[in-house]
């Protein structure tokens, strides 16, 4: 029984010679022992806020709560709040929170705090606060804010600290200007200073364990909605007083960041970069695969040598959504690197029919056309010349002996460009692309890169209000590289065209049947494989509005291979599947049961050329609130 959102009491003292607002509130909170809930119906900070950590709940729980406040118009208001936790004899806690809100004449004051003390197995005393001073003067505000806490556990009857205890203390000194709506600029210096216990003697304390410092500035320039610049930047010492107290090292670290939007000839350009600079240290990571529920992860496991054993360089990315049922989890280790970081983004897009859609003669052709660009690279690497750490065009070096590879660490980069003739005809239209899509992350065991480089052509072709056609056509070459598993590497060249044409009398009902034709190379120094794939298909959807929809799909693939069947190259070569004839074929039926209730049934199905038929199938039911 949970009454949160119950409005508060409120009792108003205004009258003829008053302006006051008293406030007040009761609430009251049970929750039985044997209540286990759908999902998450408290605030992600419960737990901290209360220092229950994982403490499983034992018996009834009650929360009590008052509180009471004064508020007033145009200066701001006072509160006090009383909260008890008790949950029978496994755990007690009241907590006190205060809050001020004052401002007047451009001079304001913020306090929020709160002191906590519970008793369990482990007792607590937590206290934290957040507060603020600003003065308004001329055009600019000057102010102080600062963060506290400080956190204290100790068993039962005991005072020694334990190890979890802390305490922090943050403050900022700042000035900005004043007037936000318009063009925003300001600098800051701010101090960290962190603490933990430690044990002398038997006698445990809070020591200081790391000290910090910070400066920083911004400026927005954001007056003009079609032309906005926003940079942003901070420079931090971090130093270490006692290493035997905290895993952090000892660091100089930079962040910059700038952001230039633009917008010109009523949407007919438009673009938007953004780059952020950094460096710091960075972890080596190890990693390993877990099981999950069927279909609610990535990769799915293939015993290669079928020795029963999960080795790492077993685990594919699933092709079929059934047979996702692993997730990969990040370790850290105590190994660090001094890395740079850059992060750059850039969009463009060209839409002359934004300008010229209402058009005649030369303007009306070239408002057929629209093209759109995008470019994204996300660099960590530990080279020391900074006009190579900080360039964000760097191509990923092919030959993995040469520096520019070895230094580099993480790289997620991308690049993808379409050109649209006639994208707003709903008779015909060609979407012509180009994208290079490439990885590469470093981890305790070695370096994985991958890289997916391809041209695609769409053509579509409403050949009358009944039937459509689609012919797509693409051509490119995958790359895997991998220190630790060489079975991974490899170069894939590969060009697929597919035909579909699909029949659509109204609005209910609909029917495809396609036919994809795949040749793929692997290039000879890594083998020379080659397969080539033929892919049957049809779909048939049925949709009733607002009551639900019936697809149905099935596919014959004939396949030819001339390479070692089970292997990481074969699994990517032939998409899953194995050489011969193999057939795949699925139903889902989507229903509304109510306004606010969806079932769903899905069945898939798949049989390759001497393996046993694979069935899957799978209910789904969702609420909407």
């Amino acid at each position: 029984m949970n009454f949160d959102n119950v409005k508060p009491l409120t009792k108003s003292l205004t009258d003829s010679t008053s302006s006051l607002i008293l406030l007040s509130n009761i609430n009251y909170e049970y929750v039985q022992k044997y209540f286990s809930p759908i999902e998450r119906y408290r605030s992600i900070e419960f737990e901290r806020d209360w220092n229950k950590g994982n403490i499983l709940q034992a018996e009834d729980q009650h929360i009590i709560g008052v509180s009471v406040g004064l508020a007033k118009k145009g200066i701001g208001a006072i509160g006090y709040k009383f909260n008890s936790f008790l949950e029978g004899k496994s755990y007690n806690a009241n907590k006190q929170n205060a809050n001020i809100t004052l401002a007047k004449k451009g001079f304001s004051v913020l306090y929020d705090g709160s002191f906590l003390t519970s008793a369990s197995a482990v007792n607590s005393n937590f206290y934290r606060h957040k507060s603020g001073v600003s003065q308004k003067i001329n055009r600019f505000t000057v102010g102080l804010k600062d963060e506290f806490e400080l956190n204290k556990f100790a068993l039962s009857k005991k005072d020694s600290l334990l190890s979890s205890s802390y305490e922090f203390w943050e403050w900022q000194a700042y000035m900005q200007n004043a007037d936000t709506t318009k063009n925003r600029y300001g600098i800051n210096y701010k101090q960290r200073t962190d603490y933990a216990v430690r044990n002398n003697a038997g006698e445990t304390h809070l020591v200081s364990t790391a000290f910090a410092e910070s400066y920083g500035g911004f400026l927005d320039l954001i007056k003009n909605s079609n032309n906005q610049l926003k940079l942003n930047a901070a420079y931090r010492v971090l130093e270490i007083r006692d290493p035997a107290l905290t895993s952090q090292k000892p660091d100089n670290s930079l962040v910059a960041r700038v952001e230039y939007t633009i917008r010109l000839f009523k949407g007919v350009i438009f673009s938007n970069t953004f780059y952020e600079i950094g460096s710091g240290l960075e972890i080596k990571k190890e990693y390993s695969y877990i099981m999950v529920a069927v279909g609610q992860g990535v990769y799915v496991w293939n015993d290669y040598n079928g020795n029963g054993i999960k080795e790492l360089g077993e685990f594919e990315i699933a092709t079929f959504p059934n047979t996702a049922d692993y997730i990969k989890v990040y370790t850290p280790t105590n190994d660090y690197l001094k890395v740079y970081n850059n992060q750059f983004s850039q969009t463009l897009s060209l839409k002359p029919s934004a300008l010229w859609g209402n058009k005649t003669g030369f303007k009306k052709f070239i408002a057929r056309f629209s093209d759109q660009a995008s470019y994204r690279v996300d660099r960590k690497s530990t080279e020391s010349d900074l006009s190579k750490a900080y360039n964000p065009f760097l191509i990923i070096p092919n030959d993995t002996s040469t520096t520019a590879f070895k230094t580099l660490v993480t790289l997620n980069s991308s690049f993808r460009n379409t050109l649209f003739i006639n994208q707003m005809s709903p008779v015909f239209g060609l979407d012509l692309s180009y994208q290079d899509a490439g990885n590469k992350v470093l981890l305790v065991n070695g370096f994985d890169t991958r890289q997916n480089k391809y041209e695609e052509a769409k053509l579509r072709w409403n050949i009358s209000k009944e039937f459509s056609w689609i012919l797509s056509y693409k051509n490119g070459s995958k790359i895997s590289r991998s220190q630790f598993f060489p079975a991974r590497n490899y170069v894939i060249f590969y060009y697929e065209a597919e035909p579909k044409i699909s029949y659509q009398p109204n609005t209910a009902f609909r029917t495809t049947i396609s036919f994809k034709y795949t040749e793929k190379q692997n290039k000879s120094e890594y083998g020379g494989q080659k397969a080539v794939l033929q892919d049957y298909g049809a779909e048939i959807k049925y949709n009733v509005l607002q009551k639900g929809s019936l697809n149905m799909t099935a596919n014959f693939i004939q396949i030819k291979f001339n390479g070692v069947q089970n292997t990481s190259l074969a699994f990517e070569m032939l998409d899953a599947l194995k050489t011969g004839q193999n057939i795949t074929w699925g139903v889902s039926y989507q229903r509304t049961l109510s306004n606010n209730l969806q079932l769903s049934l899905t069945y898939d199905g798949r049989k390759s050329e001497g393996t046993k038929i694979i069935h899957t199938g799978g209910a789904q039911v969702r609420a909407y609130f």
